[in-house]
């Protein structure tokens, strides 16, 4: 029975076009109108697409409200200080003195100091008016200083404070919890525009130099460069999760892919660092990269287990990721083939004469996996408890180090159908015993390149296009299990052997107590009959 999708909110039918509405979170408003982040149609009929497309814009708006809270959340400041109150009016007064050197060498009008702000004279306000007042009775910028010390008027001294950090790259500084500092400042300010109007007098000034203007003074809070947080490297988590017991080739594929398509989408972001959001955007990366939710979900449960693995063993406190949903409705649902399907790939088969032509009969009389069958040694198929029998295993041998299975179930025995024996399978290892070939099938072996499995697929897929049946994502080599689980069913065999003989977890836990015996195992494997299809002996 096929599963229902999970609703997607806000995605509704309109005229059979559909429509999103997402609403903004009530944080992020600007005001009470700004309701929604996005509404609109998604201009298809396709349901699948329509969900890819949501998708894909809620986890767009998601990490945007992310980077929009990171935003507004306060920065962390550094005390305000004596001496670095020193620091800046030295750096002031560099400043000052190097651009009236450029005025002069410039010819410019000496009554036009520099640097004082421009927003000065243009801001409006009682005490920017009082401030015009002074300066049409007073013949310098210092004494208009000097006034509005005086006055405690200390606008003017916050924009040169402002103008004098620019560039420093130092992070927020609190002026507020002891304004002594900001006072030393503003006094050294005002000094520093009356050495100026003394210039300007026909005194002689000094311009300080840089090393002389700003010392380094320990007493100083060096400017640090952002904190990065502390905590372990996406490697080292890998690490520590290869470490915790054995892992697969293939799980840990997955996760050095995950790890990197991550990186990709979020460079520089550590374990430590990753909130929820980040996963929102990595879900719509990947969904933008038509894949599809399965491949998704399987591209993300890497990283969740990594961090819980984290926080299990204290390098993290939290998994943010724990709970995330992905919608895996519009994932490939595999069919069994038709028996004219079947048919007609028997008949291209059955023209071959290359050891590839024992795949398919393998496939059907077996239930095994494609990878698990084009990574066969000869060694493996043997008298096992009295029958003839396919050991399916993972256990790494010289030159064949990269051996793997699925799961713990798929750790079986399968016994070799007399179809096969009939068919000559028997006669053909044998042949290739002699030979000295070690593989059942060597030409999908290829050290360091191509996995077995890969090389099996493309030979499965000739023999397709060859039979003339179109492409179609719902029947592939693996819908051969399929069809051998049909089979079986339909002959009403054992669940427990079926489980066993394909390599299925059956999900109870009395099958952790259940084993199937050769017997049953040699009895639920007659129950497949593919005589129909049309397999001849080479």
């Amino acid at each position: 029975m096929a599963s229902v999708p999970t609703p997607i909110p806000g995605l509704t039918r309109r005229r059979q076009t559909f429509f999103l509405t997402v609403v903004k979170p009530r944080d992020l408003r600007r005001d009470p109108g700004d309701r929604y982040a996005f509404r609109a149609t998604l201009g298809t009929r396709d349901e699948a697409v329509a969900r890819i497309k949501a998708q894909a814009i809620k986890a767009d708006l998601e990490a945007e409200w992310m980077a929009e809270r990171d935003r507004r959340r306060p920065q962390p400041t550094m005390p305000a200080t004596m001496a670095l109150a020193d620091m800046l009016g030295r750096k002031l007064r560099q400043e000052v003195m190097e651009a009236d050197d450029l005025n002069r060498l410039a010819g410019k009008p000496l009554e036009h100091l520099p640097f004082l702000p421009d927003e000065l004279r243009t801001v409006s306000g009682d005490m920017f008016q009082q401030v015009e007042n002074v300066h049409a009775n007073v013949s310098s910028h210092a004494e208009a200083l000097r006034w509005c010390l005086a006055a405690g008027q200390l606008d003017p001294f916050l924009l040169l404070l402002a103008q004098t950090l620019d560039g420093t790259g130092l992070p927020p500084i609190d002026w507020d919890t002891d304004p002594g500092p900001f006072m030393r400042f503003a006094q050294e300010a005002v000094t520093v525009y009356a050495d100026l109007a003394r210039r300007a007098a026909g005194e002689v000034v000094p311009t300080p130099s840089e090393s002389q203007s700003i010392p380094v003074s320990p007493e100083v809070p060096a400017f640090r460069a952002p904190v990065v947080v502390s905590g372990p490297t996406w490697a080292e988590l890998q690490q520590d999760w290869e470490a915790a017991k054995v892992r697969k080739a293939p799980a840990i594929k997955v996760t050095t892919r995950a790890i990197r398509e991550f990186t990709a989408v979020c460079p520089g972001v550590q374990p430590a660092e990753v909130v929820r959001g980040h996963a929102a955007t990595y879900r719509a990366a990947l969904v933008a990269q038509g894949l599809r939710g399965t491949s998704v979900r399987n591209l993300i449960s890497p990283l969740v287990s990594l961090l819980n693995l984290a926080v299990d063993s204290g390098k993290l406190a939290t998994n943010p990721w724990v709970g995330v949903k992905v919608d895996t409705s519009d994932s490939v649902k595999r069919l069994p083939w038709r028996l004219e399907q079947l048919k007609a790939l028997a008949a291209v088969n059955n023209t071959r004469s290359d050891g590839g032509r024992w795949l398919l009969p393998l496939l059907l009389y077996t239930g095994c996996r494609l990878g698990e069958v084009a990574q066969l040694e000869v060694a493996d198929v043997r008298e096992i408890d009295g029958v003839y029998a396919i050991e399916i295993h993972d256990m790494a041998a010289e030159g064949h180090e990269a051996r793997t299975v699925k799961t713990a179930a798929g750790l079986r025995v399968v016994p070799v159908h007399p179809h096969l024996l009939a068919l000559g399978f028997r006669e053909h290892l044998e042949a290739l015993k002699a030979g000295g070939e070690r593989f059942v099938f060597p030409e999908f072996i290829q050290a360091g390149k191509k996995r077995p499995s890969e090389l099996a697929g493309r030979y499965f897929l000739s023999l397709r296009r060859e039979a003339g049946i179109p492409e179609d994502e719902r029947f592939s080599a693996h819908s051969t299990r399929h069809n051998v689980r049909s089979a079986l069913a339909a002959a009403n065999a054992n669940d427990t052997n079926i489980d066993k003989l394909i390599g299925h977890e059956s999900g109870t836990v009395q099958s952790r107590y259940n084993h199937a015996s050769m017997p049953g195992l040699v009895q639920t494997v007659g129950y497949l009959d593919w005589a129909g299809v049309g397999f001849r002996a080479p």
